[in-house]
Formats: C-alpha cells, structure tokens, sequence
C-alpha cells in the first residue's frame, strides 16, 4: 500500500467484452479509479476541468465531515444542558460560559462548513451567528469595569454578573435578592481582587508556586498549611 497502483490508463480497454457487460464493466471500473485516485494511491492525467472537480468534491467532503463532527459535538452540549436543566447535576457560571463558548464554536464551524459546499448559499447564517454571539457575550462578560480593583462588595451592588470578582455562589444569593426580591442576610463580599491583594501582601503567593513541589507527604502539607495561616493572620489588611 505504500506506492501507486499501476491500473491501465484507458478504462475502456476491456477486451473480450461486448454489450451491457462490457459498458457494466467500463462504469465499475471508472468508478474504482476515481475511488483510488480520492484516498490517493492512483495519479492520472486529467483535463484541468475535471481536475478541478475532483478538487473540488474533495473539498465538500471535508467540509462535510467538519459539519456533521461540530453538530454532533453541539448537540452533545445541548444534552448536557439538558441534564443540568433537570436538576441531574449541579452547575454553576462557569459552566454556563463554557458550554455557550463552545456551542457558538460549533455553530461556526456548521456555518462556515455549509458556506463552502453551498457556494455562500446561506450569507444570512453567519449575520445571524455574529448577532447570537454579540448577545451572549453581552450576558456572559464579568462586570470587572464596574468595580475596577474593588476590595469589598456590597450585596446591593452584586448580582449573577459579579461570579468572577465575587464568587459563583456569593453573586447568585444577591441575584435572589437583588433580582427577585427574596431574603437574604445582609452583608458583603470580599472581591477576588481584595484576596488577590492579601496574599501578596503576606507573601503567600510566591510562596505558593515555589512550594508546591516540596509537598511530598502529609506531614509537609500540614506544615505548610500552619505557616500561611500565620502569615495570613500577620498580614496587614489592605485598604
């Protein structure tokens, strides 16, 4: 299988044949070169249009198998939407965003796929596509222009948006209560900034990333643990 297939040149040279079976069996035979000369063990000399058009059925192939891959890997996250959605798993933000990233990916493949084999038949998909994904990313982008560098939240001013600067679990208790109006005890988030900001100040962080590799047993990690937990009550908490 590692070189080309020597196969007559002429398909019509079938000696010895008459009538339908010689025309049977020209057909089969053209069909079984087009055949090799697609997975690539046959070159033969075309006319450059006919060159052309196995040029380009083997481009709709492709293109082909790209669209069904994108809309089997779609409907594979619409079913785990689904499970969610039962209430089958639990999920958060992040979830979301990751999925919807993902399907609006698909969607372009499908559409992009669907462009090439119908000539651009379709131009009113990828308006529409653009349009769906403006609209998720509107929804989906944290508010850290909101609250650039904010240390502390009130639960007024958090909702389900603030999931990165708050937390998953913080933002949606005042998304029930800024959104829905149910009871929530008062109080207020510290920011993923606000943290971010504290550790630096104790000198955890870089602490953290070199260490990591010297936890070898239980005992290491414990220890580890107590010394941050010294530093971070040290820390002098920043304003």
């Amino acid at each position: 299988m590692g070189g080309m297939i020597d196969i007559p040149e002429n398909p019509d040279a079938t000696e010895g044949t008459s009538g339908p079976f010689r025309r049977a069996a020209r057909r089969s035979l053209r069909g079984f070169l087009s055949f090799l000369e697609l997975i690539g063990l046959r070159q033969e000399s075309r006319a450059p249009e006919l060159q052309a058009a196995l040029g380009r059925f083997k481009l709709y192939h492709t293109r082909f198998r790209t669209l069904l891959s994108a809309n089997n890997s779609f409907l594979e996250g619409l079913t785990d939407i689904e499970r969610k959605l039962l209430g089958e798993e639990p999920f958060g933000r992040g979830f979301v965003k990751r999925v919807a990233l993902q399907t609006v990916a698909d969607v372009h493949q499908m559409v992009e796929s669907l462009g090439v084999i119908s000539g651009d038949g379709y131009p009113g998909l990828k308006q529409a596509l653009d349009g769906i994904t403006a609209s998720l990313n509107s929804i989906l982008e944290p508010v850290h222009a909101q609250t650039p560098g904010a240390i502390v939240l009130a639960i007024g001013e958090t909702d389900g948006r603030c999931s990165d600067l708050a937390g998953g679990k913080m933002a949606n208790l005042c998304e029930i209560r800024n959104a829905l109006g149910l009871p929530v005890p008062n109080g207020f988030t510290v920011t993923t900034d606000g943290f971010r900001l504290l550790i630096e100040s104790a000198g955890i962080r870089s602490l953290v990333q070199h260490a990591e590799v010297e936890i070898t047993c239980a005992e290491d990690a414990a220890c580890m643990s107590r010394e941050y937990q010294g530093r971070l009550e040290a820390a002098a908490v920043p304003l």
